[in-house]
């Protein structure tokens, strides 16, 4: 019973100190792409590097939020 009882909590323990370990990473990158898309005007957002995105799709800044926006060509 008492090799049990060892076993459980050093599995809870474990668990704990996981949650301790990867919660902050996991909030600090959360506040970063937050700041990432803020913007004022077009010129904030981020550009592509990615030759075929940049064809169809451009960065626009909208409500202080970058957002990908489809381009619509007329032919």
């Amino acid at each position: 019973m008492q090799r049990r009882k060892k076993k459980n909590m050093a599995e809870i323990l474990k668990f704990v100190f996981g949650i301790i370990i990867f919660l902050p990473i996991f909030l600090v990158a959360m506040d970063i792409v937050d700041k990432i898309d803020e913007c004022e005007s077009n010129v904030d957002c981020p550009k592509s590097y990615i030759i075929n995105w940049d064809k169809n799709y451009v960065h626009k800044c909208i409500n202080n939020r970058c957002e990908w926006i489809k381009i619509i060509r007329r032919r």
